[in-house]
């Protein structure tokens, strides 16, 4: 018999205004550590990445595109505070400019979870002489009481293993649904 599928979902409820924006030129990842109301940051059951939501957008100066690439990737807990990255997904693109409350729908392939790993947002930096020397501005985050958001600079190649540095105060916009059973394809446990 087939295995039942169902959907889960992780991450931020999404509610709180996006109201602050963090650049770095150099790539970055960023993944929550901690959410308010004890809502789950890390996936709940095994399976595969079916869509990732984010609520925000790249932040525009003047008429220079910012590069808006990132990828997900998935972190799997690594031992002594660290996590390794398992699987990074291919790339996708902010929306630049516009409703900085607006929600952008990612579909991911092939991303698989284990129950308790995170998914993180990681950008490529961006620095673009002048008009982004100091990279391009995502304004994904807002400023929650019980949140916390790790962020380790320099990005995590697949394999590597890092600590992020906590910064409390601070939600990451993103939500995640996980698929189980058939769904799941090559995730499937």
């Amino acid at each position: 018999a087939a295995a039942e599928a169902k959907r889960v979902f992780f991450g931020s409820n999404l509610k709180a205004d996006v109201n602050h924006a963090i650049a770095r030129p150099t790539d970055t990842e960023f993944w929550a550590k901690r959410l308010p109301n004890k809502r789950h940051v890390r996936a709940p059951v095994s399976g595969r990445i079916d869509v990732v939501i984010v609520k925000g957008t790249a932040v525009k100066h003047g008429n220079v595109k910012p590069n808006t690439l990132f990828h997900f990737q998935t972190l799997r807990p690594a031992g002594g505070g660290k996590v390794r990255a398992k699987f990074t997904s291919g790339d996708f693109h902010m929306p630049a400019g516009g409703n900085p409350n607006r929600l952008s729908t990612f579909r991911p392939v092939n991303l698989c979870v284990l129950k308790g790993d995170w998914v993180s947002f990681s950008d490529v930096g961006g620095f673009q002489s002048g008009s982004y020397s100091n990279g391009t501005p995502f304004k994904i985050f807002s400023n929650v009481d019980g949140a916390t958001t790790n962020i380790h600079r320099g990005g995590i190649s697949t394999g590597e293993a890092v600590k992020g540095t906590p910064h409390k105060g601070l939600e990451l916009m993103m939500r995640m649904a996980v698929v189980t059973g058939d769904e799941a394809g090559v995730c499937h446990h």
